[in-house]
C-alpha cells in the first residue's frame, strides 16, 4: 500500500489509493482525507470555529484560529495594528477579522510590520469596514 502522510491537500497524492491496495486499507486513505480536510477547514473561517477576541499589544496580534475580534490597545478609540504573528498558520490559510467595539478603530497598517493589503494603503476597520479576509502567503 502506497499511503502518504500529511495535514495540507497538497501532501495528498492523486494517485492513491493504486489498484493493487486491498479494499481493507481503504480506510486509511480515508483517515488521511479526513485528517486533511479537518486540518485546512477547522483554520478557516466560519470552519466551524468560534470567533474570539484579540487585544493589540504594542501593535501586534497572534490568532489562534481563522476568525477574531480585534480591541484597541488599553480601549484606546483608535490603534494601528502592525504585525500578526501567525505561528500556527499554514501557507493560504484565511484570517478574518472585525473591530470588537463600532467605537473603537483598529487601522491595520500596510507594509509597517508584516502586513501587505492588495489596496497598497492601510485599511481602518470600523462600522463602515467591518471586516477583512487575509490570506498567508507563509511569510506575511
Amino acid at each position: 500500500m502506497a499511503l502518504e502522510s500529511g495535514t495540507k491537500v497538497s501532501d495528498l497524492v492523486a494517485t492513491n489509493p493504486a489498484q493493487t491496495d486491498l479494499r481493507s486499507q481503504g480506510d486509511d486513505h480515508l483517515r488521511l482525507v479526513k485528517t486533511v480536510l479537518k486540518a485546512t477547514l477547522q483554520r478557516m473561517p466560519g470552519g466551524g470555529e468560534i470567533e474570539s477576541e484579540l487585544t493589540i499589544s504594542s501593535g501586534v496580534i497572534t490568532p489562534t484560529t481563522g476568525i477574531h475580534s480585534v480591541d484597541t490597545e488599553g480601549d484606546a478609540a483608535s490603534d494601528d495594528l502592525d504585525t500578526i504573528t501567525a505561528t500556527n498558520f499554514q501557507t493560504s490559510m484565511l484570517l478574518m477579522l472585525r473591530a470588537e467595539y463600532t467605537g473603537r478603530s483598529v487601522v491595520l497598517k500596510h507594509g509597517t510590520g508584516n502586513i501587505l493589503l492588495t489596496s497598497v494603503t492601510d485599511i481602518t476597520l470600523d462600522e463602515s469596514a467591518p471586516y477583512i479576509v487575509l490570506r498567508y502567503d507563509g511569510v506575511n
